[in-house]
């Protein structure tokens, strides 16, 4: 007979408080009130019709830091409860890293790790400073900007291999006057998904061309402005 959803979250609410009794978090709080309850709570609102993954929530560190096993948790709640509390359990040793979770894979099973990632994040006060760095460090899934691809990563070397037909080019580019291709100003430009596409050089004026005292050229020259092809770029 199939148990109540009920009466299936209460059992794992019994169950989790007997497991992790006598634990404090890191404040020297309970650890069940301070850290389960509050996963529980970011379950029970972003899937209030999903029974299942509250009572998992309830039990997601009892293969962790308890005694439980997962046979445990299989007989007495059911596979499905004991698969999602094996999706956020680590395994094997910490690293430089952290722990990995070869198991966490299914949309539920990450949400379950979220709400318990941000339950820790909240609560991380009293933690050393680089150990809240490193946690928040690897908590951030984005990237901060574009990826680069292999040809990419050193730009020096790209544009050196390239600098012999990027010469040819820049010399088809009409400049005004007095005015020369800035070749160590070049900025690279990227396409969307990171891929280097072309190179813009600015001009500035030629310095060999003679001056006065008072740093100014002795012929005035005209700046370059953009009819006159004051930048001018090589797509690669």
């Amino acid at each position: 007979m199939r148990e109540h959803p009920c009466d299936l979250y209460f059992k794992a609410f019994t169950f989790a408080k007997n497991r992790h009794e006598g634990q404090v978090d890191d404040t020297g709080k309970d650890y069940f009130n301070a850290h389960i309850l509050p996963v529980a709570g970011i379950i029970e609102e972003v899937a209030k019709d999903d029974n299942h993954l509250q009572c998992a929530a309830l039990l997601h560190d009892t293969l962790e830091d308890t005694n439980t096993t997962y046979k445990e948790l299989e007989l007495v709640f059911n596979k499905d409860i004991a698969d999602l509390v094996k999706e956020v359990t680590h395994k094997g040793k910490k690293d430089h890293y952290g722990y990995y979770y070869p198991n966490l894979k299914t949309k539920r099973g990450i949400m379950l790790k979220f709400a318990d990632r941000l339950s820790n994040i909240s609560r991380m006060e009293s933690w050393k400073e680089d150990r809240q760095r490193h946690y928040l460090k690897k908590s951030k899934f984005w990237k901060s900007e574009p990826p680069k691809t292999k040809e990419n990563d050193n730009f020096l070397d790209l544009f050196k291999k390239i600098y012999t037909d990027f010469l040819k080019d820049v010399k088809q580019i009409k400049k005004p006057e007095g005015f020369i291709a800035d070749i160590k100003e070049a900025q690279p430009i990227y396409c969307v998904d990171g891929r280097l596409a072309g190179i813009v050089v600015k001009l500035k004026p030629d310095p060999n061309l003679s001056v006065n005292i008072h740093g100014e050229f002795k012929k005035p020259i005209p700046r370059p402005t953009k009819d006159e092809g004051g930048i001018g770029s090589k797509g690669l």
